[in-house]
């Protein structure tokens, strides 16, 4: 990453003053969630968020007017729809939405302005922002930063290492947090499961978990799907 210029550092210190004098209460998982310290959930927050600006700032770049212009490294296309597995490799701005008969694989970082659907599986490896809603009819496998501003819907399991914010998310297969993950609405129809000590989840409105809720030192090696 570039150079930073004194926006980042105001849009910085901003989300670090946010979170220590907003009421949020980043260390309950929900009115029926697992409890964790504080200082730790506040922390993933903040980073999560400082995580989106860097992101973004490297997407955009400011215009003399105080603008925002897209940088030349960042490439831009339109929709992208294939029958077979889609395999995309970034930085890459899709000015549409995404869509696949079969799996999609996401490596590098991403904006996708519209929906993105997938017949078979999810895999993102980076960071990518999403517009639109967000469906699979397979798993969902992340491994960085996901920013949903629409509403995700998995018919597989969502497996998170990395951090997650979103607005509603419903699964119905198994949750998987090695991390972090954020969001209004949660509905997960198998169990939820946390990794590690340092793993948690905010969710800001409601929360419907029908299977049970586990904590576990480390993941299993046989529990990480692969896009298809």
């Amino acid at each position: 990453m570039g150079p930073r210029n004194h926006r980042y550092t105001r849009v910085l210190g901003y989300h670090f003053f946010s979170l220590f004098t907003s009421n949020e209460k980043t260390n309950t998982h929900g009115s029926r969630g697992i409890q964790t310290d504080q200082h730790p959930a506040i922390l993933r927050t903040c980073l999560s968020r400082i995580l989106s600006v860097l992101v973004m700032s490297d997407y955009y770049g400011e215009s003399s007017s105080g603008g925002y212009l897209s940088e030349p490294h960042f490439k831009r296309s339109a929709s992208i729809r294939s029958e077979g597995q889609l395999d995309l490799q970034g930085p890459l701005e899709i000015v549409g939405s995404v869509k696949s008969g079969r799996g999609i694989k996401f490596e590098g970082d991403f904006v996708i302005r519209d929906k993105l659907d997938a017949y078979g599986s999810i895999e993102i490896n980076g960071n990518l922002s999403c517009d639109g809603r967000m469906k699979a009819y397979g798993n969902i496998l992340l491994n960085g930063y996901l920013l949903a501003k629409d509403k995700i819907k998995g018919y597989g399991k969502l497996q998170i290492l990395g951090s997650v914010e979103g607005t509603e998310i419903r699964i119905y297969g198994n949750l998987v947090i090695n991390g972090y993950l954020k969001c209004r609405r949660l509905i997960v129809y198998g169990s939820l499961t946390l990794i590690g000590p340092e793993s948690s989840y905010v969710v800001e409105e409601s929360e419907e978990i029908t299977g049970p809720k586990l904590m576990r030192e480390e993941e299993p090696d046989w529990d990480w799907g692969t896009a298809g």
